[in-house]
């Protein structure tokens, strides 16, 4: 039996941020499984309501010819309480009546919890739409170069048991405590932050250049500074001077430093080894995180001029 390919296998889908964006591109398949002619989508969307700014983003926020808001979240993996909640939130504050949940797998639980807020709906006389779609790569597409996506509306008969082998994201508990307490040391340095719906991530920006992106794996935290624009004039320039960044970051032996370049950024990725269930540990993770962290700000801004 040939091996099922998930969206984290195509190379240019292997975060769900970039399949945001493709999604975003491509909207018509998702307006045309719900029916729904849509002129307009953007990402990661904080709405503004009568009670105050919303704290979380939706990964699309769509528009449809009628001026009608749809929100979009999709997740790899199978479905988790995070995802649901955000989406539920988000419509919510922002009184918005169609729902897209787009997962790789969907939860019996999650599934149920869904049609129990459709009939809540329609014993109220209230308009809601909540779909659940389930999304995997169109093998018959270029998976390298044009990747296609297939979509379907998800049954009962689709739903995975909760003693299935296909799981939830390890550690997700875990991160989120890692990150409320990184972020209550990171944000007197200046940043803004976004975990971007995630629990294995987290994104920090500064001024109007830059951004980096701190991926907690299992057996490690990535530290990775982005440079967006310009092609390879980033990469070159950087690359120029790669030992001597090398040398001015000062890590050890145990840690990787890697310069990257992709179809539409360049990347300096420092891997620092770490275990996220080894609580007793977090504080010196975050020390040294943060000493990582300022440096390759500090070596991000001398690269400004590429702009």
């Amino acid at each position: 039996m040939a091996k099922r390919i998930r969206m984290n296998e195509v190379p240019c889908w292997q975060e769900e941020r970039n399949f945001t964006k493709w999604l975003a591109d491509n909207i018509d398949c998702v307006g045309n499984i719900i029916g729904r002619n849509i002129v307009s989508a953007c990402t990661e969307v904080k709405e503004s309501s009568e009670y105050g700014k919303g704290k979380y983003p939706v990964d699309i926020l769509a528009i449809d010819e009628n001026d009608e808001k749809i929100v979009v979240e999709n997740q790899y993996f199978l479905s988790n309480h995070i995802h649901l909640g955000e989406i539920l939130t988000y419509s919510a504050w922002n009184s918005v009546s169609t729902i897209v949940w787009i997962t790789e797998d969907i939860d019996e639980e999650h599934f149920r919890a869904v049609e129990y807020i459709k009939e809540l709906a329609q014993s109220s006389d209230r308009k809601l739409e909540f779909w659940i779609l389930l999304m995997s790569p169109d093998e018959n597409s270029d998976l390298l170069n044009d990747p296609n996506v297939i979509l379907k509306v998800a049954t009962k008969d689709d739903c995975i048991k909760r003693d299935s082998n296909v799981k939830p994201p390890i550690n997700a508990e875990l991160n989120i405590e890692f990150w409320n307490r990184f972020e209550s040391v990171v944000l007197k340095y200046g940043f803004s932050l976004s975990r971007q719906g995630r629990t294995d991530c987290i994104n920090l920006r500064w001024g109007k250049s830059y951004e980096m992106n701190v991926p907690f794996r299992k057996n490690n935290i990535n530290i990775e500074v982005n440079f967006k624009k310009f092609g390879t004039i980033f990469y070159d320039a950087i690359d120029a001077d790669f030992d001597s960044i090398v040398e001015e970051l000062c890590l050890g032996k145990y840690y990787e430093i890697s310069l990257n370049q992709y179809s539409k950024y360049s990347q300096i990725r420092v891997k620092i080894p770490a275990q996220v269930e080894n609580i007793d540990k977090w504080d010196e993770y975050i020390e040294r995180m943060i000493g990582i962290i300022l440096k390759l700000r500090e070596i991000a801004d001398r690269y400004e001029f590429c702009y």
